[in-house]
């Protein structure tokens, strides 16, 4: 079966951009287009965010369609666009409102900068163009085109970058549950335990007012979705640029100090905090290891980044990776996940852009054979594997099933032992289940 003959699991560029709408509470979003339905963001502000401001009760919306009929494929939808935004101003009064074209409205050759320009005129608000990709792009590609074109659209105000503040760009703060809020607390304190002031953290659910303060930051740690967005920053406010990994497990945690060390010329104070931290966590873990997690099959779902990162620390604990489904509707993307671990030696079958018959698939034929224990990572592939009642940890976007009331972060070190609960728990309840 060809991996491209049915729609693909992977979040599209739509997604991100809605995740990322969700994230910066006072923006918009205007997707140029007929209407499709709410169902598209409520995806993310209902079932995947409980927390979200994306849907609402009265039906005023943060998210709207310019609600295009067919007469406007003809006369132009400018004025649809210049409605919306209108009514957006009324019910929701965004600081700031990102304007996205669909492929008919591109087709159609409708100037959605010049558009942009004269409605910033006219109504005296930030209208941020986001280049779309919405056929070829994923949820990745759009969280971080938004992002982009934000580091460049928010006016900053003036100051004098502070050498102590650390500022992070391209976390992909995927919702308002303590997971995510979690998350972002743990990659603050591992800034803080390097003698450094955290500073803006592009994003962590603040406003657009608050987030400008990142022109207090001399340095900018950019993540994979925000290497653009900071280089646009740091272009803006003479910032330093350090790019990293996102932090998950034991070693890829380590990994991501050592170079945030080695940027902010403090590389001897790493492995003080890197000691400290494995003192705590590897006694809690060693009996886990040796009673559950050593010699398990499992699979990972996740976007290309944290699919290595996440595949190496189930390795650290003992577990053999048996297949990993890559979110990511690039080849070249995929090939790189292929490529990281192959080195590391992990030798798991790889499915990129996956689609729902594949992962099935390939989900029933592990488990059939006695190959697969767990799934771990994003929700996404997660009905694929509900026929074949494949424990499931789930943690990433989209995640419908699991919701976080209690800190649960799965980054850095205290998600490294988040996580092994949570996996350890999980086969464990599976295991009394099937007794």
């Amino acid at each position: 079966m060809s991996i491209r003959t049915h729609l693909p699991l992977t979040p599209t560029f739509l997604d991100g951009l809605l995740l990322l709408t969700n994230a910066v509470p006072d923006s918009s979003l205007v997707i140029d287009c007929a209407n499709c339905g709410s169902d598209k963001f409520a995806m993310v502000g209902s079932q995947h965010d409980m927390m979200s401001s994306l849907s609402h009760g009265d039906r005023k919306l943060r998210v709207r369609f310019s609600d295009l009929k067919a007469n406007d494929m003809i006369m132009g939808t400018e004025r649809r666009v210049r409605a919306t935004v209108i009514d957006l101003m009324k019910t929701k009064n965004p600081s700031l409102v990102f304007l996205v074209q669909s492929s008919a409205v591109q087709l159609i050759g409708t100037d959605a900068e010049r558009l942009a320009d004269d409605l910033e005129t006219e109504l005296k608000l930030a209208i941020a163009v986001v280049p779309p990709q919405p056929m070829s792009g994923d949820f990745s590609d759009g969280f971080a085109a938004a992002l982009e074109v934000m580091a460049r659209k928010l006016p900053l105000p003036a100051a004098s970058p502070s050498p102590q503040r650390v500022g992070l760009i391209g976390h992909l703060f995927e919702r308002f549950e303590a997971d995510e809020l979690a998350n972002v607390a743990e990659l603050r304190r591992m800034i803080e335990a390097l003698g450094f002031e955290p500073g803006s953290v592009w994003l962590d659910g603040k406003l657009t007012r608050e987030l400008v303060d990142v022109s207090r930051d001399g340095h900018l740690l950019a993540l994979s979705g925000g290497k653009r967005a900071a280089s646009a920053l740091a272009a803006r406010t003479g910032a330093d640029v350090c790019e990293l990994e996102v932090p998950i497990g034991l070693d890829g945690t380590v990994r991501f100090l050592h170079g945030l060390g080695q940027s902010l010329g403090v590389a001897d104070r790493v492995d003080a905090v890197v000691s400290r931290e494995l003192d705590v966590i590897v006694p809690r873990l060693e009996k886990a290891v040796r009673r559950s997690f050593m010699h398990r099959n499992v699979a990972v779902v996740a976007p290309p980044g944290e699919a290595v990162s996440l595949a190496a620390y189930l390795a650290e604990l003992g577990m053999a990776v048996k297949l990993v489904v890559v979110l990511a509707r690039r080849d070249a993307a995929t090939q790189r996940v292929r490529d990281e671990l192959a080195a590391a030696g992990i030798g798991a079958k790889i499915i990129g852009d996956p689609s729902f018959p594949l992962v099935e698939d390939a989900f029933r034929a592990l488990r059939e054979a006695g190959s697969l224990d767990l799934i771990v990572g994003s929700g996404a592939a997660r009905d694929a594997a509900k026929p074949y009642r494949i424990p499931y940890v789930e943690f990433m976007h989209p995640c419908y099933v699991r919701h976080a009331l209690f800190d649960a972060p799965w980054l850095g070190f205290r998600g490294a032992l988040w996580l092994a609960d949570a996996m350890f728990n999980r086969l464990h309840d599976a295991d009394y289940s099937a007794y």
